[in-house]
């Protein structure tokens, strides 16, 4: 029969109660951080929407910051938040135009016009998420034939048989 003044954790030996005895840990640890569970979930859900509605912010800047411009000798791309960019192509360099629309931009009456040219420093060039993009479309096509004509240039397509 067992001491009264014993005591016995998970069957793993007595340990006297009586002031006389040297002190033992019957045991030791600290909570779990799960404790705090719905506040970490919500602490993280938190960050992520801030850094989303920051990672937001940015995207309407660099789209507010984009300016497309189609003359009617060249297309000019201006880009940039903090550093500005500006590039051209020539309109007689185009050689051919074509029409994107994203499903999710179908919606919203967007789509992307591409352009693509002889130009070295930017032989592809996309107009993207614009209103009425075929026809931007049109009317890059039909500058791009006009000032072929008032120049005389014409286009030739070398291609390995």
């Amino acid at each position: 029969m067992s001491n009264p003044t014993d005591f016995s954790i998970d069957g793993g030996g007595t340990a006297p109660l009586n002031s006389d005895s040297e002190e033992v840990t019957l045991w030791q640890g600290s909570p779990s951080p799960w404790m705090h569970g719905p506040s970490w979930g919500f602490s993280l859900l938190s960050c992520l929407l801030v850094v989303g509605v920051f990672w937001c912010g940015w995207l309407y800047l660099v789209a507010r910051c984009t300016r497309y411009t189609v003359t009617s000798k060249r297309i000019i791309v201006e880009s940039g938040v903090l550093n500005k960019k500006r590039n051209q192509i020539e309109l007689y360099r185009i050689r051919d135009v074509s029409a994107v629309q994203m499903w999710w931009m179908r919606p919203l009456g967007l789509g992307s016009a591409e352009i693509f040219s002889t130009d070295i420093t930017t032989p592809q060039l996309r107009l993207a998420a614009i209103p009425n993009h075929i026809a931007v479309m049109s009317k890059i096509r039909n500058a791009v034939e006009r000032i072929r004509m008032d120049y005389g240039i014409r286009a030739v397509d070398f291609q390995s048989v």
